[in-house]
């Protein structure tokens, strides 16, 4: 129990990162990446994008980053132009393993963050390169297929599966922006790299309190960093995978209608609806901070203003439709006393209002 509070609590933390934000913020950073603008309103509306909002604002705005989710988007739109079936089969294609990717992120974070680690040296190095290898190869390198084989399309270019390595090899050398992403970013170590340094144990700590690893053909690169470098390496990747999810996301919005359904794990599915559950709540101005998974009790906070009765009716259609109209109940706190209780059942809601009780002191 404390690991899946702990979890809600990131999530909140997140959402937090940015000040008083509204659905219209959100709406107008993400509006000129996406043709369907209704779509977008709707999508916003449900609650999503808020996380992306967040990360937008305080990593990517101003940076390589924004260039870089412009840049895919842009590229999306060319391989489109180019040859539109082929550019849906795509992505119709790399959904399965992108959502999988999705699904282990959460995971990760769910069981180890990714902003907490051992003091000893030796703990936080074996720590950071599982991070390291389990993010490269089950989140980012489905990505990274799709965006190689887009740039085919785009370039009118034969799709061919590759290896990671020569994906990387080949976005790098054909993109200034690709290499400052997936290089130099990464103290000029490709995320191939980085990926083979963590899946083959190529590092080790000295006894001076560096790290070294080594990589390349036969391994005879040899390259020391710190702990500082290594945690930058684990920023860094956190953040291009934010990137990466945000443009797929997009792209995802305009073109919904194509894709289908997938059968999920029970728990990973659960982990999806709680993580939509959170931001949902925290787009109708309320922090979720309690959620029982199997009965979906859930218990939320009012952050600021107060809510009306017409505010909780959207609330609770929103999350009628995120939990396919299955039975579940909500307590609304305002402050420490609960102020409304919400009951769906059967596509049937109560919502009940308590009033706080005067008390009487004799004086």
């Amino acid at each position: 129990m404390s690991e899946y509070l702990a979890f809600i609590e990131h999530l909140n933390e997140e959402l937090r990162s940015v000040d008083n934000y509204t659905r219209d913020d959100v709406f107008n950073v993400f509006e000129k990446y996406v043709t369907n603008k209704a779509k977008l309103r709707k999508v916003i509306d449900f609650g999503a994008l808020f996380y992306d909002y967040t990360k937008f604002k305080t990593l990517f705005e101003g940076t390589l980053f924004e260039d870089g989710l412009s840049w895919i988007l842009q590229l999306y739109n060319n391989a489109l132009k180019q040859n539109y079936s082929e550019s849906i089969r795509l992505f119709k294609g790399s959904y399965p393993s992108i959502a999988r990717g999705f699904a282990s992120r959460a995971q990760i974070i769910w069981t180890n963050g990714i902003d907490t680690f051992p003091d000893r040296l030796d703990l936080f190095v074996k720590s950071a390169f599982q991070l390291i290898g389990d993010g490269i190869e089950n989140s980012l390198k489905p990505f990274l297929q799709f965006l190689d084989s887009i740039y085919c399309v785009s370039h009118n270019r034969p799709v061919v599966k590759k290896k990671l390595g020569s994906i990387v090899d080949s976005l790098t050398s054909n993109s200034e922006l690709f290499k400052d992403l997936y290089r130099t970013s990464f103290f000029d170590i490709t995320v191939s790299q980085w990926r083979n340094i963590a899946n083959h144990g190529s590092y080790t700590c000295t006894t001076d309190g560096k790290i070294e690893i080594y990589y390349g053909e036969k391994n005879r690169v040899t390259k020391y960093i710190g702990r500082q470098e290594l945690e930058m390496v684990l920023t860094t990747l956190d953040t291009l995978l934010y990137m990466h999810k945000t443009a797929y996301t997009l792209i995802h919005i305009d073109h919904i209608d194509c894709l289908p359904a997938m059968k999920k794990y029970h728990e990973t599915t659960n982990d999806d609806l709680v993580i939509q559950i959170v931001e949902t709540s925290y787009a109708y101005g309320l922090e979720a901070f309690f959620i029982e998974k199997e009965s979906w009790n859930i218990a939320v906070l009012i952050r600021k203003q107060e809510m009306t009765r017409q505010d909780i009716e959207q609330y609770c259609a929103v999350i009628a439709a995120i939990l396919s109209d299955e039975k579940f109940s909500v307590l609304i706190y305002n402050g420490k006393q609960v102020q409304y209780q919400l009951i769906y059942n059967q596509r049937r809601a109560e919502i009940y209002k308590y009033v706080a009780r005067e008390e009487n002191h004799n004086i």
